[in-house]
């Protein structure tokens, strides 16, 4: 041992905390027990390989047992069934849609469930029980009578009745489906009476809304003098098209003649007021106005008085008699006679003409944008009232319709009402029986194959299951939560490899577990939770198996018997843990040192400074096996002890050791924090060996 810890120095082992030896790989590593992992319903785990091995040892069982309930369920059918007969009324319940006009308006069909509890009331079952003057209660009228459907979703069911005489049969079902139908058809009239009713007020209700709709549209109407909203937006509208038009057209005229008047002024501002009119030279004014005045008698006879070229004549005849009054000079003398502009006077004419006209036509546009201004305002008003009338004329005719449609549902519940209306019938009665219900027996015989194999197969699985014995590397493992040191079978002549094996996996398991270990030597803890489960052959042989293949010097401590000899008591280590001395006794020729529980061990247990000076003396060996005592003779020596260990090691025998006892005492060592905790399963049957190892 000391050369492995040699070479794991040299190998670049890390020291750990607690001077334990840990490769870079391992330093994360969790412990081989996790304190606390243990939970009691990890302790019912096992192979499943167990479960089908307690079927299989049991097949007499899982065989005779089926066979045995269905022959005792078969005669008892057979011996203990009396013959019944069954007879059935045929009812049709109908759901038809209630616009075929087969079910009244506002009408729910009664549910199944419904009718099935109506059918089965205790005033029914009663009323029935006494018109066929039968000694039965409701409860035992019932028990006779079943109701089903004659396929899922379907409005054909049967009422049946299932007594010993088969004409009671027939009667009790006939007679149940007449009394039914007589209190559903009540029922029924009571419902549609108070749809009705509800109909009667809700129409009651809708005609009062209606009327008050109608008397808020007479007074909307009336406020607004309105005989047709729509009519009356037609004509506005044609209206107010007809009236811009004409203020159109006025626009225009007095556009142009705004534009004549702009034309004139321009004119009159390039014409002179005063031309000359003409000059004389020895004539006489008075002859040049007689000229005038023929000339003016020529032209009247060509072109009335109002033409431009009438008008410029009169104008000349009339300066010249301005002059001749103003201008009395001498006849024959020459004489410049000056006077206004005809043009211009025509042209000043023109223009107060067309101004007289413009103001004309301005008067004509302000009345007719009064006129238009009063009819877009009468638009806007009929515009802001239309969603409202629109909305009242809407609600009176859904109220009309609803109304209509109440009116007409009134008249139908009527209508149901007169006829005495039911949507359950009779489709067909029931008839007397003549041969009695099949009893079924093949149908018990199956139940009882049914109720034996269960019963067999769960008494054998639950067997199985109650059984917390270790058997498998699974119950080490898993159930345990510890690491399994190894699976050793059963020693037989013909396993011994085997046998060997599984002994030198178990010794390579223990290097591996001690791996990290600087102490020297190291001390592996052999902790049985019962003292059946210790093995001094497979200690020994475990051993051997140590010094000669590993080369390992070892030394082991073994309890004493409870009668200890003189012979073996100069091997007992128990004075120098105590301290009464320093100096460990020479074992045996093998090599086996013994400690024994005495009163002292019990009254002032060896204290763990002792146990490590027990270490410091045994130094020239590799390794100290120490075989404890049972779990429940020295719990706290017992722990003090696995807690010095560098291994504790929990021997369990196949199909004997409880999992529950190595729980107890996992339990306790978690609490000691005992961190290297492993379990050897040996004697393990040979024939399965190789599965419960995998």
């Amino acid at each position: 041992m000391q050369r492995v810890l040699h070479e794991l120095r040299r190998n670049n082992m890390i020291l750990g905390e607690n001077n334990e030896i840990n490769t870079p790989e391992e330093q994360n590593e969790t412990p081989a027990v996790q304190p606390g992992r243990q939970r009691i319903s990890d302790l019912f785990r096992r192979d499943l390989i167990f479960w089908f091995t307690a079927l299989l040892h049991r097949w007499w069982l899982l065989i005779s047992l089926p066979l045995l309930s269905g022959i005792l369920f078969f005669s008892a059918r057979s011996i203990l069934a009396p013959k019944a007969y069954s007879a059935s009324t045929a009812l049709v319940r109908q759901v038809a849609d209630v616009r075929s006009g087969a079910l009244p308006t506002g009408y729910v069909s009664t549910q199944f469930n419904v009718i099935l509890n109506m059918i089965l009331s205790r005033a029914n079952l009663n009323e029935t029980s006494r018109r066929l003057k039968l000694n039965y209660t409701h409860e035992q009228l019932f028990r006779t009578i079943s109701i089903r459907q004659a396929s899922r979703n379907s409005n054909y069911f049967f009422i049946t009745a299932t007594t010993r005489n088969p004409k009671l049969s027939a009667d009790i079902a006939n007679t149940l489906s007449e009394v039914f139908l007589e209190n559903y058809k009540k029922f029924i009239r009571t419902n549609i009476e108070q749809i009705c009713e509800s109909s009667i007020r809700s129409r009651n209700s809708l005609q009062k809304e209606l009327d008050d709709l109608l008397s808020r549209k007479k007074r909307l109407y009336d406020e607004n003098n309105i005989s047709s909203l729509t009519q009356e937006q037609a004509t506005n509208a044609q209206r107010i098209i007809i009236q811009e038009d004409r203020l159109l057209h006025a626009e225009t005229q007095l556009d142009a003649l705004q534009k004549k008047y702009d034309d004139l002024e321009v004119q009159l501002q390039t014409t002179p007021k005063i031309v000359e009119l003409y000059s004389e030279q020895n004539i006489s004014s008075d002859r040049k106005l007689a000229d005038l005045k023929l000339e003016l008698s020529s032209l009247r006879q060509r072109y009335t008085d109002n033409n431009p070229i009438v008008e410029k004549q009169k104008t000349l005849i009339k300066a010249l008699e301005d002059s001749i009054r103003e201008n009395k000079a001498d006849d024959g003398k020459v004489k410049v006679v000056n006077g206004r502009n005809a043009e211009y006077i025509n042209l000043s004419n023109e223009q107060h003409k067309i101004k007289a006209e413009r103001t004309a036509l301005k008067s004509t546009i302000a009345a007719y944008t009064e006129t238009l201004a009063k009819l877009k305002e009468r638009r806007d008003k009929l515009d802001l009232l239309a969603p409202s009338l629109n909305l009242l004329e809407d609600q009176i005719n859904q109220k009309r319709n609803l109304l209509l449609k109440q009116e007409a549902l009134t008249k139908e519940l009527q209508l149901f009402l007169d006829r005495s209306f039911t949507d359950v019938t009779i489709q067909e009665t029931a008839t007397v029986p003549t041969d009695p219900l099949p009893r079924r027996r093949p149908l018990f015989f199956l139940l009882g194959l049914f109720l034996g194999a269960v019963l067999s197969g769960g008494f054998v699985l639950g067997k199985e299951f109650i059984n917390l014995s270790v058997r498998s590397k699974v119950d080490i493992e898993d159930a345990l939560h510890i690491p399994a040191l190894g699976i050793i079978p059963h020693f037989d002549h013909h396993c011994r490899a085997d046998f060997y094996s599984a002994l030198q996996g178990a010794v390579n398991q223990a290097e591996e577990l001690l791996r990290g270990v600087e102490k020297t030597p190291a001390i592996i803890a052999i902790a049985p939770a019962q003292q059946e489960d210790l093995s001094t052959n497979i200690l020994n042989e475990f051993c051997e198996i140590l010094k000669v293949k590993r080369d390992v010097s070892y030394r082991i401590i073994r309890v004493a018997p409870e009668e200890q000899t003189s012979s073996s008591a100069r091997y007992l280590v128990n004075d120098f843990l105590y301290g009464f001395t320093d100096t460990l006794p020479e074992p045996g020729k093998d090599q086996v040192l013994y400690f024994k529980l005495d009163d002292l061990a019990f009254i002032s247990p060896p204290e763990e400074e002792r146990i490590g000076q027990l270490r410091n003396t045994l130094q020239q060996f590799d390794l100290v096996i120490w075989e404890l005592f049972e779990f429940e003779l020295h719990r706290q020596l017992y722990s003090e002890i696995c807690k010095s260990a560098d291994l504790t090691v929990i021997p369990m025998r196949y199909g004997r050791t409880s999992k529950w006892q190595i729980y107890q005492t996992l339990l306790q060592l978690n609490t000691c924090k005992v961190q290297r905790i492993a379990g050897l399963l040996y004697d393990v049957e040979n024939k399965i060996y190789r599965k419960v190892s995998l």
